[in-house]
């Protein structure tokens, strides 16, 4: 797989896994709006972090080390890194939904809300480990365009009341 801009175009969420992390840590496994799913390594020279960034907008900015403070689902049973001056930090316009083990499912804002209720239930890890696989099973990314329609319908009466 190259390593280009038009890659990451349509990426709607992805689940980061840091260094380190129980599961694939080192991976960033991406999700595109058509459901489909690809893996890239972090850690590889090819596919460094710093030119992931330079490809992939949704990171760039970011820092992972244990939880986003506004996650939905968390364990917070396992924080990474051990520097106390790194909080994480997500990109304007994306959310942490879920934090476990190290590992970080992040999503376009617009569809937050459509993953926490897809993912109701389940436990961190579960999303974390099978949360992909539960997406493209149950076509989740067809329903995208109505999550998307309500999230800036309800963000259009928020702006009016103010």
């Amino acid at each position: 797989m190259k390593l280009e801009k038009d890659l990451f175009d349509d990426v709607i969420a992805y689940i980061i896994g840091e260094p380190g992390a129980m599961g694939a840590n080192g991976i960033i496994e991406c999700l595109n709006s058509t459901g489909e799913v690809f893996h890239i390594c972090y850690l590889d020279e090819e596919t460094s972090w710093e030119k992931i960034k330079k490809c992939f907008d949704g990171i760039n900015g970011c820092k992972f080390n244990g939880p986003d403070r506004k996650s939905f689902f968390s364990t917070n049973i396992l924080v990474l890194g051990g520097d106390y001056d790194i909080v994480t930090t997500i990109k304007e316009g994306w959310r942490e939904i879920c934090f476990d083990c190290g590992n970080h499912f992040v999503c376009k804002e617009e569809y937050a809300h459509g993953f926490i209720e897809f993912f109701m239930g389940m436990e961190g890890y579960q999303i974390i480990c099978d949360g992909m696989e539960k997406i493209k099973k149950e076509k989740f990314c067809e329903k995208l365009n109505d999550i998307a329609e309500e999230y800036y319908k309800q963000k259009k009466l928020v702006k009016e009341k103010n």
